[in-house]
């Protein structure tokens, strides 16, 4: 069956999936739960005017953290990213408006991990990256920000990890609704969404939540070259997406002890349509290149866990809390592309027609635990972990061009990786406002791999992590933390099979033995509250080694002649630092009548990196902009029950330092109008990308880019019961 017919034919998988029986009845009589309750879910739908609070990580001693009820109060998408993009210190990657690839410290997304509730979840991508538009947004209970590393968390990701956490069962019987309609202001693209989060007490002993969402997302880019002041080149693409989460949570207590089942499925469906447009310096037709692409991406994912509090000896702080957790996921990719070439006169290049079906399959089971050891008034509370986990990836691409076998060596392969950890960690509380946390952890990864030829490769790599947190109350308003700590970067997947791939100008080789880059990561918070106004003031600094480059290693013969061999491998150092600056303040102290349910949120965060590469020429890590930040404005009025919401996100301009590249800055603007219908009913009007933000990019070779994407009007009602 072709892959187009495959995605129509998902279209009815929301009802189906409603047969499963997620959602709890809401007939049955509530009782007191002993669940994980939310305690960011309130039983009526707020309307506050007041700025979303982002405080400090609750899992990292510098970082930062955002809860569900400051997500429903600001600007927040269809999915995650619209989320992820407001914290600080983070900014995210795309054409303008798709924001789908986390960014931390401004580096590139290869240096950043994303998990959910914890977990890492496999992605189609060659970077180890989690895209940010397969997780819906009503399914978010909390977004957390990780920039420095302790002993209990995985070393790998050089800036940091954002850790999403799902919605919690709520503590009494609940449902949220979510019905919306939007469309673009190209082509009339539509932008649908309909949602449902029910969940709450079944017994005294059980809790259950189910949700259930499917939207229909647009992604419109529009691309412009000019020379000269003529166009040369003209691009336009509309990739339309449809998406399915499911998601359940199902808790049973008992004692001291909870079990916790927790499944998962989310799809993807694209069908991208993009055409480039070529002319000749006179303004003439000359030729086009139409493209096709249908892509279904489906992830699931399911896991089991339980904690329990033990007694222990006197000599083991007396009781012991016991953590574990069996996980399993997998995510296929199946692609299929066409692309077709035309001479200026419209006649089809046969010769150049190119074709491309490629399937992905990533899969991973897990288990990991820890145990805790007493608590804060023992003066130090012991922690040790483990974790075991097998992941295997492989990647099937078959291309031609002309109707001739065109796919390379790298295009197929086949990874097994087998993580151990194990860690140790002391949490000592030297008063009653210092804590200090020593930690060491030991992580090795044993890789064998596969290439399409059929050769293999064999490595194993052992890494030593010791990090040390501490955390100072100088004052009831005034909190410093941070962390120096050992972190790892592991390598792309497709640069670790035993590849091969000639051609008449050099040689490729792949590399199995590659190693993890590493890190000195270094990062401090200060945090400062009162009354109205916080503040956060943070800096970071990374000390890399080990950047992985592809460069020539030697020469082959070929011919009459050689040629180059280039292989990937560790032989680039470099560092990057900066700033991170977060404050709020309610406007409402002043007194002032104009200024009552005003408040102000703002980021911003400053960096410098050098990049030392193989071949001596120092630049800044690719594409790091020296400033991003956001600004966000909230007015309300609670008795009306009407707010508004304005969000500004800043980039600067940056200069691509390996080519001369130069991009402008950018600003983009949301924007949200609430208005409460009743207690627990609310209209919201949104609005993306409002500006309509053109991505200007001047080029050495004299040529200028515009990138485009579209602005969206989204009416939703959402409703709470």
């Amino acid at each position: 069956m072709a892959l187009r017919d495959r995605v129509a034919r998902g279209a009815s998988l929301p009802a189906l999936l409603l047969g499963l029986g997620l959602l709890p009845s809401t007939g049955m009589a509530a009782e007191a739960p002993v669940v994980l309750a939310d305690a960011n879910t309130v039983s009526e739908l707020l309307v506050t005017g007041k700025s979303p609070l982002i405080t400090a990580s609750s899992l990292s001693p510098a970082g930062a953290h955002i809860e569900r009820r400051a997500i429903e109060e600001m600007p927040t998408g269809l999915r995650v990213e619209e989320i992820v993009k407001r914290l600080p210190g983070v900014t995210s990657g795309g054409g303008p408006g798709e924001d789908k690839d986390v960014r931390i410290l401004g580096l590139d997304k290869e240096f950043s991990r994303t998990t959910v509730n914890g977990l890492s979840v496999p992605d189609g991508g060659e970077k180890r990256e989690l895209t940010l538009d397969r997780l819906p947004s009503l399914f978010v209970g909390s977004v957390d920000l990780q920039r420095a590393k302790t002993a209990d968390q995985e070393a790998d990701g050089i800036a940091g990890r954002i850790d999403i956490k799902t919605r919690n069962i709520p503590s009494h019987r609940m449902i949220d609704v979510l019905a919306g309609y939007g469309r673009a202001d190209k082509d009339g693209a539509e932008s649908e969404t309909v949602g449902i989060v029910a969940g709450g007490p079944l017994s005294s002993r059980w809790g259950a939540q189910g949700a259930v969402s499917w939207s229909r997302l647009p992604s419109i880019k529009d691309k412009r070259t000019e020379k000269g002041g003529v166009v040369t080149q003209v691009e336009t693409e509309r990739k339309p997406a449809d998406a399915t989460d499911v998601l359940g949570d199902f808790q049973y207590t008992v004692g001291d002890t909870l079990l916790r089942v927790q499944p998962a499925y989310y799809r993807v469906e694209e069908s991208k349509d993009k055409t480039v447009a070529k002319f000749t310096a006179a303004g003439a037709a000359n030729g086009s290149e139409p493209e096709t692409e249908d892509k279904i991406k489906e992830t699931t994912s399911l896991s089991l866990s339980g904690k329990t509090r033990r007694d222990t000896p006197s000599w083991l702080n007396d009781q012991v809390e016991l953590d574990a957790r069996v996980a399993f996921a997998r995510n296929t990719e199946d692609k299929d592309k066409v692309k077709n070439v035309y001479s200026a006169a419209g006649v089809e290049q046969t010769a150049k027609r190119a074709t491309e079906t490629e399937a992905k399959e990533d899969q991973s089971v897990q288990f990991d635990m820890n145990a805790r050891f007493g608590d804060a008034d023992d003066g130090h509370v012991p922690r040790v972990g483990l974790l075991v986990r097998e992941r295997d990836r492989s990647k099937n691409k078959a291309a031609t061009t002309g109707g001739v076998v065109s796919t390379a060596a790298k295009d197929t392969y086949d990874l097994n990786e087998r993580l151990l950890a194990a860690y140790v960690l002391d949490e000592v509380h030297v008063n009653s406002a210092w804590t200090v946390t020593p930690g060491l952890r030991v992580e090795t990864m044993r890789l064998e791999s596969k290439s399409g030829a059929g050769d293999i490769g064999n490595s194993t790599d052992t890494e030593v992590l010791p990090s040390v947190a501490t955390k100072f109350e100088w004052t009831p308003n005034l909190v410093i933390s941070g962390g120096l700590a050992r972190a790892i970067n592991r390598p792309k997947f497709d640069e670790l099979a035993p590849f091969e791939t000639v051609t008449s100008s050099k040689v490729t080789l792949g590399n199995p033995d590659l190693e993890p880059a590493r890190a000195w990561s270094l990062d401090v918070d200060a945090r400062y509250s009162r009354g109205p106004w916080t503040m956060s003031v943070g800096g970071f600094y990374r000390d890399i080694e080990g950047v992985i480059e592809t460069i020539t290693v030697g020469q082959r013969p070929y011919g009459a002649t050689t040629i180059p061999v280039e292989q990937t491998v560790n032989v680039g150092d470099g560092w990057t630092q900066g700033l991170i600056v977060e404050q709020r303040l309610d406007l409402g102290f002043t007194g002032a009548p104009v200024l009552k349910g005003i408040s102000v949120t703002a980021n911003g965060t400053w960096t410098r990196s050098a990049l030392h590469p193989a071949n001596g020429a120092t630049r800044r890590f690719k594409e790091q902009p020296p400033f991003y930040g956001n600004l966000i404005f909230n007015w309300g009025n609670t008795p009306t029950g009407t707010a508004v919401s304005v969000a500004l996100t800043h980039t600067s301009r940056l200069t691509n330092e390996e080519n001369g590249d130069r991009r402008a800055s950018e600003v983009m603007t949301d924007v949200q109008l609430s208005q409460r219908l009743r207690s627990n009913l609310k209209l919201v009007i949104s609005g993306e990308n409002l500006g309509g933000t053109e991505r200007v990019t001047r080029k050495t070779s004299g040529e200028t880019t515009y990138e485009s994407g579209a602005r969206i009007w989204r009416v939703s009602l959402v409703g709470r019961f």
